[in-house]
């Protein structure tokens, strides 16, 4: 399956927490420890060869300042030097401020940009002196908080694998950090066709701004629901903030879109048990069908024991939804996962 990309999101739904992910390569063999590739970025990472580390981030954007909302930007310092920068924010109007910050070695800081706006999200540029830092921020809905890494990097396409709209509000948040404006296409993809809307055909985003598209008002109760951001002009960030309080679930997740398929993922953590509801959403952004197994690895029974693969057939420009527990694995507790290319 040379040439063919996936892009792969597994949520735990219950508590509204993500389960990791890592895009490897050389299935059969033992690689050497690579957490990322500077060429085909999958997702936020900080790259670990000094002479390569980043000095920008671009995170998603944060709820504004509201009752029960807001959003925090978290600079970490883990050298033995302190390092300065200035984090820039920006809103649905265009910039709201440039900030200059220094944080001391081996400490963080916290900084409220939510704060900056009444409503809406608030994204921010982190840009520091020198490399070395770490950058995430944290989001702060009435339905819970959630933290998640801020990319090293903007791109000119993005996806956002699952953006499911049944019982939940979904919104998209297309942040553009640049002087010039972004010039993108949005095609939504469920299990049965694609589509792209003509409204969101050669759609702007101004410079240095927040566009926030309400999902859940474009596609309907949809119950499968992937979204592909291309840009026709200019890079962005893509986030997804999902938000559900229905049905015995409650939680929020503020998150970067994936820049970037793989032909194999891993997940180091799910669980199958009681009043656990946890699903993985496939999508194949190839031009040809893709086939893809899940393998699952029980923490027990003992780690010998063979759970066969579970093959997985996905058209071209569609997604597949998984949920493990539906498959009779045949144990039942936490376990790792792989879903690859077959």
């Amino acid at each position: 399956m040379i040439g063919r990309r996936l892009v792969v999101v597994a949520s735990l739904l219950v508590f509204g927490a993500l389960a990791a992910a890592l895009a490897l390569t050389g299935v059969g063999e033992t690689p050497a420890a690579r957490f990322a590739s500077l060429r085909s970025a999958t997702t936020p990472f900080v790259p670990l060869s000094p002479a390569r580390l980043t000095s920008s981030f671009t995170c998603p954007g944060v709820p504004a300042a509201a009752e029960g909302s807001g959003g925090e930007v978290v600079v970490t310092n883990p050298t033995d030097a302190s390092i300065d920068g200035t984090i820039i924010t920006y809103g649905a109007l265009g910039p709201i401020a440039t900030t200059p910050f220094e944080v001391a070695s081996r400490s963080s800081q916290r900084f409220d940009v939510g704060a900056a706006a009444t409503e809406g999200y608030v994204a921010a540029l982190v840009e520091t002196g020198g490399s070395g830092a770490v950058v995430q921020q944290q989001a702060t809905l009435p339905e819970g908080t959630s933290v998640t890494p801020c990319g090293n990097d903007t791109a000119s396409a993005w996806t956002i694998a699952a953006a499911a709209t049944l019982d939940a509000r979904v919104q998209l948040l297309l942040s553009n950090p640049y002087a010039d404006a972004a010039v993108v296409t949005l095609t939504f993809a469920t299990a049965g066709e694609t589509r792209s809307p003509n409204e969101f055909q050669d759609f702007v985003v101004p410079s240095r701004s927040v566009r926030v598209i309400e999902i859940d008002q474009v596609a309907r109760e949809e119950e499968q629901l992937s979204v592909t951001v291309e840009s026709r002009r200019g890079r962005l960030v893509v986030g997804r903030a999902y938000r559900y309080d229905a049905a015995g679930r409650q939680g929020a997740s503020v998150a970067l879109a994936a820049p970037d398929g793989a032909n194999q993922w891993l997940f180091a953590d799910g669980e199958i048990a009681e009043g656990v509801v946890e699903s993985y959403t496939i999508v194949n952004n190839g031009e040809q069908p893709a086939s893809v197994d899940l393998s699952m690895f029980p923490v027990w029974p003992p780690p010998d024991t063979v759970i066969p693969p579970i093959s997985i057939e996905i058209a071209p420009g569609r997604s597949a939804v998984v949920r493990p527990a539906d498959l009779s694995p045949g144990f039942i507790g936490r376990y790792g996962a792989s879903i690859a290319a077959a």
